[in-house]
């Protein structure tokens, strides 16, 4: 009987197992269906110039308009074709599936590796980073973003005026297909975008295509129109582009410097107060908890780690939590905070060990972004 019972449990947890896996795999399929209509929107009429089927591994070495390289290893994390285009000073490259950006110190010596923007952070399975030669925008492959299955292509616009990278903007049918489509990038005059895309090709095999550039007039479509776009046929201008097969141009010796000390914030059993109250130089953010005429104890930080005294006039204390070199940063702490117990938190800045508003706080932290851009351009 015991026997039954344990194959009647065996049987309906196999069930189970079955029916979450159906259900993962139903919502999977209905997110792609309703990703597929709402881009439908977003549908542009490129001019096909050249079309080549090409090994999926060789297919970066036939874009020779831009210089390949290969970061080392112990840089990268794999070996990683990176793309110096139209600034050599800086690098747009992949580790374990996060975009990421360092800018030349000096000879190899590089600044350490961080995420482009906030829009980066903990994004995961990106590819293939490409900024355009007049580096006002940054092209990238990505299958964690709203798409259409597989890697779908975006674009990020550069803010002429502080440097930053917009929103990312997936470009829509025909560049985008159910399939991996990769490896988007413009050629130096401008006349011409290319990419690599799976779709109607063995499983070593990708095409590459490539079109005019222009400023697409995109607009509603039906299926029937999507579904022949995404055949991408060659028009009557195809002798316009020869496909060329390049090399890469060896191992790029880089060096990066080590990421700057993140004091951060945690909550924990117990709370403790910071060793030493003096901030670092520069601007640093950090998180108000609460403002009391007398010395807090660790039972009143709640579990919140490293909290700093600030003395204000008279007898009052200040009472701030972890160190945050950018807004983002303490933003993102800022619920850990709350959560804890302070529901009134919020954030703070200082310059140099001096109190000044947020907002000025995070107009000098647009500034220093867009100064970092023109010491690259400089160099």
């Amino acid at each position: 009987m015991k026997k039954l019972i344990f194959t009647a449990f065996l049987v309906l947890a196999a069930s189970f197992c079955l029916s979450a896996q159906s259900d993962s795999a139903s919502l999977a399929a209905k997110v792609k269906a309703e990703n597929a209509e709402a881009l439908r929107q977003f549908v542009a009429h490129p001019v096909v110039v050249a079309k080549k089927i090409v090994p999926r591994n060789e297919a970066y070495l036939y874009f020779n308009h831009l210089d390949w390289m290969s970061l080392p290893d112990s840089a990268s994390g794999t070996a990683t074709p990176v793309v110096p285009v139209a600034n050599p000073a800086e690098l747009y490259f992949t580790r374990n599936g996060d975009i990421l950006f360092s800018s030349m110190v000096e000879g190899s010596s590089w600044s350490a590796p961080e995420a482009p923007s906030d829009l980066f952070e903990n994004a995961g399975e990106e590819a293939y980073p490409i900024v355009t030669y007049n580096g006002r925008a940054l092209y990238f492959s990505s299958r964690s973003l709203y798409g259409l299955g597989g890697y779908d292509i975006y674009r990020c616009d550069r803010d002429p005026q502080t440097g930053e990278l917009g929103v990312p903007q997936n470009l829509g049918y025909p560049f985008n297909s159910s399939a991996d489509d990769f490896l988007c990038s413009e050629t130096p005059d401008g006349k011409y975008i290319m990419f690599a895309s799976s779709r109607d090709c063995p499983s070593n095999q990708v095409n590459l295509y490539v079109v005019e550039y222009e400023n697409f007039t995109r607009h509603y479509a039906s299926e029937s129109e999507v579904s022949s776009l995404l055949k991408m046929n060659l028009g009557n201008s195809s002798g316009k582009y020869s496909f060329a097969k390049g090399s890469t141009g060896g191992n790029l010796p880089v060096t990066f410097a080590e990421p700057e000390r993140s004091y951060g914030l945690s909550v924990g059993d117990e709370g403790s107060f910071a060793e030493d109250n003096e901030l670092p130089g520069g601007l640093v953010y950090q998180i108000q908890i609460f403002v009391l005429s007398r010395t807090a104890t660790v039972k009143q930080l709640k579990g919140v780690s490293p909290v700093y005294d600030h003395k204000l006039s008279g007898s009052k204390h200040l009472y701030a939590a972890g160190l945050f070199r950018t807004y983002a940063e303490a933003k993102a702490a800022l619920p850990k905070v709350k959560s804890a117990g302070f529901p009134n938190a919020l954030i703070i800045a200082y310059r140099d060990g001096k109190s000044l508003s947020v907002n000025r706080a995070r107009q000098l932290e647009s500034q220093i972004t867009v100064l970092k851009e023109e010491v690259r351009i400089v160099k």
